[in-house]
């Protein structure tokens, strides 16, 4: 039951921890502040440091393609596509120095956190799932 509560709060950390970075990128105001392109950097680092927490092997060193890969190997529940989008999004920002409007920004902020949700929603599912094919322990009838 200890594991089980240490496993738990570990796994509620880093979705909370994904949670609170969003609202820290949110707080510095890169709009207004006229760096549109640092804020789409900053959505797609917190998603993927949520994604490498939740998929060990998904490491830092990996490109955007390789990435995506090992999470689809790694039994993503959501589709690939969804976080390629996100990442290429911050690729064309840090290595062609896409110009990025207040839209585009929104539009990743949205993803970022939608495959967030979303693989936190399955994540959960599945270990409760887990959970309830375990059943009752009790002693048995006669011991």
């Amino acid at each position: 039951l200890r594991q089980s509560l240490l496993d738990l709060y570990k796994r509620l950390d880093a979705y909370a921890d994904a949670q609170a970075g969003f609202a820290a990128v949110d707080a510095l105001t890169l709009m207004e502040a006229g760096e549109p392109g640092r804020a789409v950097l900053l959505y797609a680092d917190v998603m993927r440091a949520y994604l490498t927490r939740r998929f060990p092997k998904a490491t830092d060193g990996l490109i955007t393609s390789e990435y995506v890969k090992v999470l689809t190997d790694s039994a993503l529940p959501i589709l690939p596509e969804e976080v390629a989008e996100v990442l290429e999004a911050a690729d064309a920002v840090k290595f062609a120095a896409a110009a990025v409007d207040a839209e585009r920004v929104a539009r990743v902020a949205r993803s970022a956190d939608g495959v967030v949700r979303d693989v936190q929603v399955a994540y959960e599912a599945r270990l409760a799932a887990a959970d309830k094919g375990k059943g009752p322990r009790g002693r048995r009838r006669g011991a």
